[in-house]
């Protein structure tokens, strides 16, 4: 049986918060995790959250169980703001070194797996200040706020979870 064949029956949702909790902005994903999960008390109970500082190859062995993925990441790409996107797979698989964009994960995913990955989301938080050491700075406090407003408020739509999903693993 393929992943895809079996993409309903998967029991939980998978909440990866990507960040360095000693470089300044850099924590903002996993910050949005320690935010998150005092908000929704039953969150292990349809999702499964991990904490890494980037993604790796071995993340495919988690994403194959859940029916869907959401990443959460500090970016240098803008310093205001969040920015949700659905992720498409890389083209090709390609990397050199051990970490991986999220669209080279799902190539991955599909190179192992010969399915493409559950339905996965980006949710990128806007972040200035990388240096070791540095405090979070204001601006990135107020956009993991707005992160949160949005992934509240798309999981409340159920267009990013079906809340009859069974148990989950809890981390």
């Amino acid at each position: 049986m393929t992943a895809a064949a079996t993409k309903h029956d998967r029991p939980h949702h998978l909440l990866l918060a990507v960040g360095n909790r000693s470089r300044g902005d850099d924590a903002a994903g996993p910050l949005f995790l320690d935010r998150v999960q005092p908000i929704l008390p039953d969150l292990s109970s349809v999702w499964h959250t991990e904490e890494c500082y980037q993604l790796q190859p071995e993340l495919v062995e988690e994403i194959k169980t859940t029916r869907s993925v959401w990443i959460v990441d500090a970016t240098q790409e803008f310093s205001t703001g969040t920015e949700l996107a659905t992720v498409a797979p890389a083209t090709q698989f390609e990397f050199t070194t051990h970490a991986l964009s999220a669209a080279s994960l799902l190539a991955l995913y599909k190179k192992m797996y010969g399915d493409p990955a559950p339905p996965t989301r980006l949710l990128k938080i806007g972040a200035s200040q990388f240096e070791l050491g540095a405090p979070l700075s204001a601006q990135t406090q107020r956009n993991i706020d707005l992160a949160i407003d949005t992934f509240l408020q798309t999981i409340a739509s159920h267009s990013a979870v079906d809340t009859t999903s069974k148990p989950a693993c809890t981390n």
